[in-house]
């Protein structure tokens, strides 16, 4: 019951994220981070600004690549 719960959330952060961004990929970095370090408090600062930095280095679009990072 418990995996159904946290996939149930991950759905609906992640349906959060992909509604609600609008203007390229930096600004979804902003709401990842209210959603999966201030709310969730599934990864912490560092770690958020880490996934960012590997993002912006990795080759692609930088919210597709934050977004395999944090999953």
């Amino acid at each position: 019951m418990e995996k159904k719960n946290k996939l149930w959330q991950i759905f609906k952060s992640t349906l959060y994220l992909s509604a609600f961004t609008f203007g390229g990929g930096y600004v979804i970095l902003t709401l990842m981070k209210d959603t999966f370090v201030d709310k969730l408090k599934w990864i912490d600062k560092d770690q958020m600004l880490d996934m960012t930095a590997i993002a912006q280095s990795a080759p692609g679009a930088v919210a597709i690549n934050a977004s395999i990072v944090v999953g």
